[in-house]
């Protein structure tokens, strides 16, 4: 099936400065389009839109040169075509502002521009405070959270506004201290503000580090209008798409007939790829004091490896870091020498100096001078040595650390040979015929997290997802 596309983008009737300004004249640019357009839309990051454009006969590709500059308004449309007739004509695929453009100058002679743009979302990217901002100020009282959105998003009217702001229960009603704001760094875009309110601090070592509220944060276009939408991610894990996705496997039943204009209904994999590696996944580092490996390090080598943030562990390391004598435990226990025995000491209910001489420390060192990624568990030499406060610290602020969805389990993209703009991300589908586990069942579902669109002359579509 064929499919078609639309391209504008709003000029300006005058210079502009380095601020965003929407006054100018609408121009169709998509004869201009070399081939085609790609769009990449995000469950909750900047969705982007790219293309490159070259001359025609009556436009020459130095007017876009000239012309072009950041904080250009871009309206995108597409969809199949049903004959002569375009379908989705009336509904915009995508409003944004262009963000880069680099000039290509190829030997044949044929200079063109390769444009990048982001939805709104990107304006929040551009402007961070110029001193640090507290929500709530010295001089206001406690706020909620839905407040403090608004007040960020407050200078956005009329260019973003939000469409809805849902805090989770657990959050909805707690009151934000001006004793205890929640401060917005000068170095911190509104974006990244909004996402921290969102996910949390990306740094759980900091001091108070703030959990996030467990929200999702996203542009959406409705009625051809921009929306910004802050709302609980278990809401949108919920989502459940009347699509379906259904790989061919050979010697099965397939579906006879597959629209592509549907917005429910069985859709053929063309291919599918799953990374089910969990070495992949993230893992929580330790940040050790390197003198707590006195036994193991010189005071040089001590002193090069805290200046490069001490040592850092894996959790599996970190656990691994110490040598337990359970049958000196046993042996001690039956002579009674200890009032306490293995079970005990396994469930922390004895202390660091009536278990020291059962524990030895066997970890290997990092090399001194060698820089390792920030922490998210900081722990003291006195946790580092104790093993019940060791494992306390971890399961505390480790094991309770929220997993990113790219970081929460398997991965699979699918690729699409007919596009359909029915197909989004943010939403939940079931996935047929893969089998076992990298099939969906009640307990599990494939959560959509970038949706590309690469539309010309035909229109493919894939699809990145996580279980």
């Amino acid at each position: 099936m064929n499919s078609w596309f639309k391209l504008e983008v709003m000029l300006p009737d005058r210079p502009i400065g380095p601020g965003i300004d929407d006054v100018g004249t609408i121009f169709d640019i998509t004869d201009n389009v070399d081939g085609r357009v790609t769009l990449e839309e995000t469950a909750d990051l900047l969705d982007r839109l790219t293309f490159t454009l070259k001359r025609t006969e009556t436009t020459s590709i130095f007017r876009f040169m000239d012309q072009f500059v950041e904080g250009l308004m871009v309206r995108l449309w597409f969809g199949p075509m049903d004959g002569t007739r375009r379908i989705n004509r009336d509904m915009e695929m995508f409003v944004g502002y262009l963000a880069s453009f680099r000039p290509g100058f190829p030997d044949s002679g044929h200079p063109n521009l390769f444009v990048t743009a982001y939805d709104p979302s990107w304006l929040l990217s551009k402007h961070s405070p110029v001193a640090p901002v507290s929500y709530p100020s010295a001089t206001e009282g406690d706020t909620t959270y839905e407040n403090i959105v608004k007040l960020v998003m407050k200078r956005y009217v009329g260019r973003l506004d939000m469409q809805r702001i849902e805090i989770p229960s657990d959050y909805a009603k707690v009151k934000v201290s001006a004793k205890a704001p929640i401060v917005q760094s000068q170095d911190e875009s509104d974006w990244k503000f909004l996402k921290r309110l969102a996910h949390g601090d990306e740094d759980s070592a900091k001091d108070k580090a703030f959990p996030g509220l467990d929200c999702i944060v996203y542009v959406d276009i409705i009625d051809g209008v921009p929306k910004l939408f802050f709302v609980p991610e278990a809401e949108k894990m919920k989502d459940v798409s009347p699509l379906r996705f259904v790989y061919p496997l050979y010697g099965s039943e397939i579906p006879m007939s597959i629209n592509p204009l549907a917005s429910d209904g069985a859709y053929l994999i063309e291919s599918a790829n799953v990374d089910d590696n969990p070495d992949d996944k993230a893992v929580p580092t330790v940040s050790v004091p390197a003198d707590a490996f006195k036994d193991v390090l010189s005071e040089e080598e001590i002193q090069s490896v805290d200046q490069n943030g001490g040592v850092q562990l894996t959790t599996e390391e970190y656990f691994d870091s110490f040598e337990i004598d359970y049958k000196a435990i046993e042996r001690d226990e039956k002579a009674h020498k200890i009032t306490w025995g293995a079970r005990a000491f396994a469930s922390g209910e004895v202390g660091w100096e009536q278990v020291k001489q059962y524990v030895k420390l066997k970890i290997v060192h990092i090399p001194a001078g060698m820089r390792s990624p920030s922490t998210d568990v900081p722990l003291t030499k006195e946790q580092l040595e104790d093993p019940v406060k060791r494992r306390d610290a971890i399961l505390k602020k480790a094991g309770k650390k929220r997993k990113k969805r790219k970081d929460a389990g398997m991965h699979l993209t699918l690729e699409i040979a007919h596009g359909n703009y029915h197909v989004r991300p943010r939403k939940v589908y079931d996935i047929v015929g893969l089998g076992g586990k990298y099939s969906s069942s009640d307990k599990r579902k494939w959560f959509a997290d970038v949706v590309t669109h690469v539309v010309g002359t035909n229109y493919k579509q894939s699809i990145k997802l996580t279980q």
